[in-house]
């Protein structure tokens, strides 16, 4: 899992289930919200923790994503683009962020319907490296048929 604020709603759902799992996470919101969790098997990168934001970053967080691997990856993004696909604002973040995307199998992007109409100034990834997009009710039609025509397939949950 890795850290927003999307992925964190996404946290406390685990925290209510009685799934058997691994999580991996660079977010420490989400450590503290899964670690009592009796069937939740939990490892927390850690690293540099950035200011206002739990999320771990930098040297130390980057050579330890290089040892892990998982199955799924659910990533959160400052901005979807048609042209750029998924963006980020924060140079610090995108090294983690590519790393995850490499040491996972399918890749799953979480946000609200806002990271639509925004820009950022860094591509995490394009359109079509993400199997899925999970983005609440409130997307607007337009914005999905443009983004649908480049591939990327929408869930509005």
């Amino acid at each position: 899992l890795d850290s927003s604020t999307t992925v964190v709603e996404l946290a406390k759902c685990l925290a209510q289930s009685s799934l058997y799992i691994t999580v991996i996470t660079n977010d420490m919101e989400i450590a503290y919200i899964l670690a009592p969790h009796p069937t939740i098997e939990l490892i927390c990168v850690g690293g540099y923790i950035r200011k206002g934001y739990y999320t771990s970053i930098g040297f130390f967080a980057e050579n330890l994503w290089k040892e892990l691997h998982a199955d799924k990856l659910f990533m959160g993004v400052d901005a979807v683009d048609a042209r750029y696909g998924m963006m980020n604002y924060r140079i610090e973040e995108l090294s983690c962020k590519k790393l995850m995307l490499q040491q996972s199998n399918r890749h799953f992007v979480l946000c609200d319907h806002t990271k639509f109409s925004s820009t950022a100034v860094l591509q995490i990834c394009p359109a079509s490296a993400v199997d899925l997009l999970i983005t609440g009710m409130e997307l607007q039609q337009p914005l999905e048929q443009v983004m649908a025509a480049t591939g990327l397939k929408i869930l509005k949950v």
